[in-house]
C-alpha cells in the first residue's frame, strides 16, 4: 500500500509501490488548476523513484482533520462546493 511520513514541520513523503510519476503530475495539475480557497491541494516538489519500483512524492504538508459527515453538515456543504468547482475546469 501507500505511506506518508512526515519529514520536517511543512512536509510529508507519500510512498509505496503504486505511488507513481503520474499520480506526481496529476497533483502538480491540480495544485495549479484548483482555487485555494475553496479546495486545498498539497504543493509537489519532488517525486523519484527507486530499483524496486516503490515511488516517492515529495509534497506540502496541510494539517488537517477527518469528518463525520453525519455529525458535521458544514463539512458535507464544503464537499459539495469543491465537487460543483471541479464541473467548472477545463483541462
Amino acid at each position: 500500500g501507500k505511506r506518508v511520513i512526515r519529514v520536517s514541520d511543512d512536509k510529508v513523503v507519500k510512498w509505496g509501490p503504486d505511488v507513481t510519476q503520474e499520480e506526481a503530475e496529476n497533483q502538480r495539475i491540480a495544485y495549479e488548476l484548483l482555487d485555494s480557497r475553496i479546495v486545498r491541494v498539497p504543493r509537489v516538489y519532488d517525486f523519484f523513484s527507486d530499483e524496486q519500483g516503490r515511488g516517492y512524492i515529495v509534497m506540502e504538508l496541510i494539517e488537517g482533520k477527518i469528518l463525520d459527515p453525519l455529525e458535521d453538515i458544514v463539512a458535507v456543504e464544503k464537499v459539495a462546493a469543491v465537487l460543483s468547482h471541479f464541473t467548472t475546469l477545463q483541462h
